[in-house]
């Protein structure tokens, strides 16, 4: 079994660097907060 605290460890986190294209023209994409909800969202779906 994998502990939170090792999984945590072996995270890497690095800057986007770039631009994301989409075909939608409205409002840009926070990456930083999207990213943000999705990693919430794992940390509860895996009760932490």
């Amino acid at each position: 079994m994998v502990t939170a605290d090792a999984m945590h460890a072996q995270t890497t986190w690095r800057p986007i660097k770039g631009t994301i294209t989409t075909t939608e023209t409205s409002t840009p994409y926070d990456l930083v907060r999207i990213t943000s909800y999705l990693t919430d969202d794992a940390e509860e779906a895996q009760g932490h």
